[in-house]
């Protein structure tokens, strides 16, 4: 059963990456970014990262005039992306070496 264009194109969430993994590790940031298409891209200066918005068949199906869900996107030992739907889960996000993307939430940002 194929795809329509219309359906392919509504996969869409929200993630950052922190300036400093661009920095970095520029070939990882590029490797998981051109797998997706980037719709949208703000620099966020207080964070120091880049809030993206993306169209990427690993993310949830979105209604016309539902809310784009923010995504984890974390890279495991192979370079394989591991996304997570911020909303799947409640556990308080510690920040590690192999973390790629930040989620801007002020109670993370408090545990910082």
């Amino acid at each position: 059963m194929s795809i329509s264009s219309e359906e392919r194109y509504r996969h869409v969430g929200k993630f950052s990456v922190s300036c400093t993994m661009i920095e970095n590790d520029p070939d990882v940031v590029k490797q998981i970014l051109s797998k997706m298409i980037i719709v949208r891209a703000e620099s966020m200066y207080v964070t120091n990262t880049i809030e993206y918005t993306a169209i990427w068949d690993r993310f949830s199906y979105v209604e016309l005039g539902q809310e784009v869900p923010t995504y984890e996107i974390e890279i495991d030992s192979n370079m394989n992306p591991i996304v997570r739907n911020k909303n799947d889960y409640t556990d308080t996000i510690k920040q590690t070496p192999k973390r790629l993307l930040l989620i801007l939430d002020k109670e993370i940002e408090d545990e910082m």
